[in-house]
């Protein structure tokens, strides 16, 4: 029974290297960097060269006889039309759902990017306006002092509650209508 679930290890290691071959090399490499055209040149080429090659790894397992064998078409050729088929097969059911994922991965990660840009901008926008409001509400407060009014004091400290909301509570992502 060890045996049989090393050979079933194998067999899955070999039908993941073909998925993975189908997911990172040709989808995320060819597909991305030269084009659908390419593409269907590179997967044709990887339908004809890999299916025989894994047939021929699975082969190497001791577990096949000669009375039976773990290849699709279950006699001792790789090169039977019945294993061409069963590889078409996967991947036809599988690049639908890596192009579906790797779309779903790629429009995440752009919203991911999009937002930490929008997040960086605000932030660059409030350290830009916190010194010239400051800068203008200092200079306020400078000609009601000049002018000798008692608002003066009233004014100090609502800049005082204000600077302190900025500090303390205005990096908050959501404010209270109160605030």
């Amino acid at each position: 029974s060890l045996v049989s679930f090393f050979h079933f290890a194998a067999l899955s290691l070999l039908l993941f290297g073909f998925y993975w071959g189908a997911r990172y090399l040709l989808v995320r490499r060819v597909l991305r960097d030269y084009g659908w055209f390419v593409f269907a040149l590179a997967m044709f080429t990887y339908w004809v060269v890999v299916p025989p090659l894994i047939g021929t790894a699975i082969l190497a397992l001791p577990v096949n006889t000669t009375y039976w064998s773990l290849l699709a078409s279950e006699n001792h050729n790789p090169f039977d039309p019945l294993n061409y088929g069963f590889a078409a097969i996967l991947l036809a059911i599988a690049l639908p759902i890596i192009l579906a994922s790797e779309r779903l991965l790629s429009e995440r990660s752009t919203a991911i990017r999009r937002h930490e840009q929008a997040r960086a901008e605000l932030e660059t926008l409030q350290q830009q306006i916190n010194p010239h409001f400051l800068f203008n509400a200092l200079n306020a407060l400078y000609a009601l002092c000049l002018e000798g009014r008692g608002a003066s004091a009233g004014a100090v400290l609502k800049l005082s509650d204000l600077l302190r909301y900025t500090v303390y509570d205005g990096q908050k992502e959501w404010a209270g209508l109160d605030d």
